[in-house]
């Protein structure tokens, strides 16, 4: 019998379809912010205009970090940020540090611009809960936070005619992505921009949020979108490596109103004999005490607070000392001391990295066949005094430098670890499974 709906089956609902009903509630919210807008004396907003407003960072933000928050490319942003200028809501300037990024810098319109648009959503949802009551409220706000998948008929790649639906979509606003992080974390997140708030934060993130490369090795695919990234470790309870920590972890820094900077780096973990690639990524951020590296996205003995980089005094981190020396002007290597011994962990270029340098590098990690990534499961987390992995089949748990280890025997013992002592859960296809299965009889991540 075929199940293959007909216009009869479709027409004359006893209800508005959910698909109508979700296009009428959009265009409702989109209205609603415009008119309060436009009383609040800001009539020459469009609904692009303010979702761009929602994903700007107060004072300076790079037209590149907007484009990959929203989605979007670069040329959207630029011109949006065009239509901006015209009304005097916004700057656009070459980059001091850097003449290949723009720069965008708010205007005193644009400042009070973002102060009422964040008021004015506040006030829709004030109605709604009046509305609908509190209970209908929360229970509608879970439904629509949740992740629902990649957009039905889009094919890989077709991102170019999506922007303009993009443009317009109400994003995650900052507030709710703060709850999110605030959520996953476990804890209230810090009211100020202080140096001991940025240690806790760091050695909080290294110690909920594991380090995992399972959908590089599962080919998968890694986007850095902003949304994805919230999808994913957020709302999906993921890990991620250093490219997608590190982002959101920066993203989370910058809404709390940090300074930060981003910064490629190259791992010399495993004493290469020829320098390696700028493959991982960390950041450096600016404080009244001075300019700090600070990094949740390292998979090895990373370090576990900021680190001062313009001092090479030793530091207990709490998972033993750590320091920093200058390898060139503008090049500084990170080392662990290990049996008396300083072990170079990674340097990094003081010169800030571009995007593109990063899509770069990910792309490289994510799909060359060289990438160590590709061809084994790396799963970690930090605890007060060490980390526990789990590299293939091998589980390893270390207390400073004593270390434990045992082979898991079948993939439900893998699987079974990876939840209880990771918190991930994986939904995984036959093929996926497969693959997971083969590289686990093939011994630990050491061979």
């Amino acid at each position: 019998m075929s199940t293959r709906l007909t216009i009869k089956d479709v027409e004359a609902p006893l209800q508005q379809p959910l698909g109508q009903a979700l296009i009428s509630a959009n265009q409702w919210m989109s209205s609603s912010l415009l008119h309060l807008m436009k009383a609040k004396g800001h009539d020459k907003l469009t609904g692009a205009h303010l979702t761009f407003f929602c994903h700007l960072n107060c004072g300076v933000t790079h037209a590149s970090e907007v484009a990959r928050r929203m989605g979007i490319s670069r040329q959207a942003v630029y011109k949006i940020t065009r239509e901006l200028q015209r009304i005097g809501a916004l700057e656009l300037r070459e980059d001091p540090d850097d003449k290949r990024q723009k720069t965008i810098i708010m205007t005193d319109l644009g400042e009070r611009v973002a102060l009422d648009t964040r008021v004015s959503m506040a006030e829709v949802e004030a109605h709604l809960r009046e509305v609908v009551g509190l209970r209908r409220f929360e229970s509608m706000a879970q439904i629509l936070r949740l992740e629902w998948g990649p957009q039905l008929g889009a094919e890989t790649g077709e991102a170019e005619g999506q922007e303009a639906l993009t443009a317009q979509a109400l994003p995650l606003s900052a507030t709710d992505f703060l709850d999110a992080y605030a959520i996953r974390l476990g804890a209230s997140l810090p009211e100020e921009a202080t140096l001991e708030a940025l240690a806790r934060l760091q050695r909080l993130h290294m110690s909920v949020i594991p380090f995992e490369n399972i959908d590089v090795f599962l080919k998968r695919g890694i986007s850095l979108t902003r949304a994805s990234l919230v999808a994913k470790i957020l709302k999906g309870q993921r890990g991620g490596y250093c490219f997608e920590l590190n982002l959101l972890y920066a993203d989370l820094l910058r809404a709390l109103g940090f300074r930060v900077s981003q910064h490629l780096g190259r791992v010399w973990i495993r004493d290469p004999q020829q320098t390696p690639p700028r493959t991982h990524l960390t950041h450096i951020v600016e404080l009244e005490e001075g300019r700090f590296l600070t990094d949740v996205g390292f998979g090895a003995r990373a370090l576990r607070a900021p680190l001062n980089i313009q001092t090479d005094t030793p530091v207990d981190d709490g998972d033993g000392f750590i320091r920093m020396i200058a390898i060139s002007d503008d090049e500084k290597m990170v080392q662990r001391l290990h049996k008396d011994t300083w072990k170079n962990q990674y340097s990094f270029e003081l010169r800030p990295a571009v995007d593109s340098d990063l899509e770069s590098a990910n792309h490289y990690m994510a799909t060359h066949p060289e990438s160590h990534f590709r061809h084994g499961l790396f799963i970690g987390l930090f605890h007060p005094t060490g980390r526990t992995g789990l590299w293939n089949n091998r589980l390893t748990d270390r207390h400073g430098d004593e270390m434990t280890e045992g082979d898991l025997a079948s993939f439900d013992a893998w699987e079974a670890i990876l939840k209880d002592r990771f918190g991930i859960s994986l939904s995984l296809s036959a093929v996926e499974k497969e693959l997971v299965s083969n590289i686990l009889s093939n011994g630990d991540g050491k061979s």
